[in-house]
């Protein structure tokens, strides 16, 4: 137990991370020690079922957007409904559901008015404005239409639906029938202040004509139990499927590629190298891929198994950046600006101390969903033709990688 706990988080996290953490200030690397001991075995060894005090944050700006949640069991629903009792202008009124015990348990953790099983029931609750989809990815293409059809907004985390032709039905459904509605991927990377200032530095000039990017996206071993979703062929498991939209839109994002900046460039992918489930060699725990998105190279990876690691780098023609963290805002991160030789112009730091009052990327995401449903403000990408351009990056490195598709039953 002792070395399940404490000595295996040690060594994958101070070894294998050593030199990010010769970067930090020491308060902020014995933090992100403690997130990887709880992110990692919290779950499996340290089980939470105490409820929170969720009186002590700050009042409600009305009018506030009404939520509800679908599959609040998820791992990441957790910190999403947390940021959503903080967050002055959103309102979770309910959880939805399979069985009204993981419901009724879920809404006491969190502090949520109601809990709904089915999900039918959250779905028919005429208070709810918008719904936040946290199932498989394997059901998004079954619940969009629904969520639709009882007239509420649909966010769902990435993607959409588990392959491009089926993505491409669920927005023809939704722009024939339900044009008024919003139905949008929810990138909390997007949202991270920090992923704005580079792109700002980008558009400046900073780094010259952008060359290469390079993104990370690794979560560590056992922080998933071999028995979850996101190994499930089933359900559209796999580490390109659940982690590739947020890298692909990542690298987009600060290259503008988008119809809204003035067109996408074309892609090709050049390599896609997966390391496959030992249970199942159809879903891939480790994708490494190089794509040609115009004229810059895109190196992604992705993991499920490997030690834990989110930073990036944009390589041009005169200088480099480097971030440490560009998934959550809340967490130490360092932005490094160097000229092509080597030369260090600037380093940004984003500390507990001065960033913007402690925010997670949730809560800026909320401000993103808040502004879409209120002030019809469209988010950064997530929706349209911005996410069929993922969908079929993503597809494509499926099947440069030899595991094709994802083909997953809708139920």
């Amino acid at each position: 137990m002792i070395k399940h706990i404490v000595w295996r988080p040690l060594g994958r996290v101070l070894f294998d991370h050593r030199l990010a953490f010769e970067e930090m200030p020491f308060p902020q690397a014995v933090s992100m020690f403690g997130m990887a001991l709880t992110f990692t075995h919290s779950k499996r060894y340290f089980p939470l079922t105490k409820a929170y005090d969720w009186g002590r944050f700050a009042a409600k700006e009305e009018p506030v957007v009404r939520l509800g949640v679908l599959g609040g069991t998820a791992q990441s629903a957790g910190m999403f409904m947390t940021s959503t009792k903080k967050h002055p202008r959103a309102s979770l009124l309910a959880v939805g559901s399979r069985t009204p015990e993981r419901g009724e348990a879920c809404a006491q953790k969190y502090g949520i008015p109601r809990a709904c099983a089915p999900y039918q029931r959250l779905l028919d609750d005429p208070e709810i404005e918008a719904v936040v989809v946290f199932c498989p990815i394997s059901t998004h293409a079954h619940w969009i239409p629904q969520i639709l059809d009882a007239g509420k907004h649909a966010f769902l985390i990435p993607p959409i639906a588990a392959n491009t032709p089926q993505l491409r039905r669920v927005l023809a459904d939704h722009r024939a029938r339900h044009p008024e509605l919003l139905c949008v991927s929810a990138y909390a990377a997007l949202a991270h202040p920090v992923n704005h200032h580079m792109r700002q530095l980008i558009r400046e000039g900073a780094v010259g004509e952008v060359r290469r990017i390079g993104i990370r996206a690794r979560w560590p071993p056992h922080a998933f139990h071999p028995d979850s979703i996101q190994f499930n062929y089933a359900l559209a498991g796999g580490a390109w499927e659940d982690l590739g939209p947020h890298v692909v839109t990542l690298a987009r994002f600060l290259l503008d590629d988008t119809p809204r900046q003035g067109g996408v460039a074309p892609f090709s992918v050049v390599s896609a190298a997966p390391v496959c489930c030992p249970s199942d060699h159809r879903v891939d725990e480790t994708m490494r891929t190089t794509l040609r998105l115009g004229d810059v190279q895109v190196d992604l990876e992705v993991s499920f198994t490997l030690s834990m690691d989110t930073s990036m780098e944009v390589e041009g023609t005169r200088g480099t950046l480097h971030q440490t963290q560009w998934y959550r805002a809340e967490l130490f991160n360092r932005l490094v600006h160097r000229r092509a030789d080597g030369a260090v112009l600037s380093v940004w730091e984003h500390r507990g101390r001065d960033r913007a009052h402690g925010r997670a990327s949730w809560e800026y995401l909320l401000d993103h969903v808040v502004d879409a449903v209120r002030a019809d403000v469209p988010p950064p990408m997530g929706s349209g033709e911005e996410e069929l351009r993922t969908m079929e990056i993503i597809d494509a490195v499926y099947q440069a990688s030899g595991l094709g598709v994802r083909c997953p039953s809708e139920s």
